[in-house]
């Protein structure tokens, strides 16, 4: 079968649950079918029981014969600035600059991860790691249904994509809220400056004023107000309200991470 006639499936992996949907390719690909596993939480939070829960799932829709494409909560991505990632475009400089700088914030640990820099551009850029044992496991789960990953990335890169039309041109705020860990950036144009990625307890839209200052405090940032774009994986309860300096804006999470169903 062409893989212009195969189905995609969008799937979401997080620490409590995976979602899944399916869209069927063709001339007029049709609305998809969503799924949600739910799974067990564990405190080292490597990813292994969202990718059983995978299993589960494709084993229980039986969806095979497609394409997958994965977005990895931030929970089980290690995220670092490369500040000098926009002066070359070559493969290997890239990824030997970005390796330097998740030893420097991560430590010799970080030599064995599986890491991807985002694509060139002008400024600094995202690195996003994760422990190679996850896309093993992620992988032959996958090839198990007949199921070939076709792209991998972490709910960062689609909360910046689905916010990147709201942002304001100039200094800009983005803040990523999950279950448990908050995600915020400062960006000028698009361009990358500061990047915080921060485990939080309770409620994580009451913790994000405070990763917000901290990620402000760290990178030396001037700021009197500012308007933070949010995107969550989840629905928010109401509005949020400003906190200081702060001034909320939610924005639709991509759709891979809010349309599921109850498993």
């Amino acid at each position: 079968m062409s893989p212009l006639w195969r189905d995609r499936i969008e799937i979401f992996l997080a620490p409590d649950r995976v979602d899944l949907t399916r869209v069927a390719r063709g001339l007029r690909p049709r609305p998809g079918l969503t799924h949600s596993q739910p799974c067990e939480l564990r405190p080292d939070a490597d990813g292994a029981g969202a990718v059983e829960a995978l299993g589960r799932a494709l084993g229980t829709l039986a969806w095979k014969n497609a394409d997958a494409s994965v977005t990895l909560s931030n929970h089980f991505v290690r995220l670092a600035l490369v500040p000098s990632a926009g002066e070359t475009t070559r493969g290997a400089e890239r990824l030997a600059l970005a390796r330097h700088q998740l030893r420097l914030v991560y430590g010799e640990r970080a030599d064995a991860w599986e890491a991807v820099l985002g694509e060139p551009g002008g400024g600094a850029g995202v690195v996003a790691a994760i422990d190679p044992a996850l896309g093993v496991a992620l992988r032959d789960a996958l090839a198990a249904a007949n199921i070939a990953l076709r792209a991998m990335r972490p709910f960062l890169a689609d909360a910046f994509n689905s916010a990147r039309a709201f942002l304001a041109p100039g200094p800009a705020w983005l803040g990523v809220v999950e279950p448990g860990r908050v995600c915020v950036a400062h960006l000028d144009d698009a361009r990358w400056l500061a990047l915080r990625n921060q485990r939080v307890q309770g409620a994580p839209e009451a913790a994000l004023p405070l990763v917000l200052e901290q990620c402000r405090l760290a990178g030396g940032i001037e700021a009197d107000a500012a308007e933070v774009c949010v995107v969550a994986r989840d629905a928010i309860p109401g509005d949020l309200a400003p906190a200081g300096r702060w001034r909320f804006r939610t924005i639709p999470a991509p759709a891979a991470a809010r349309e599921r169903t109850s498993a």
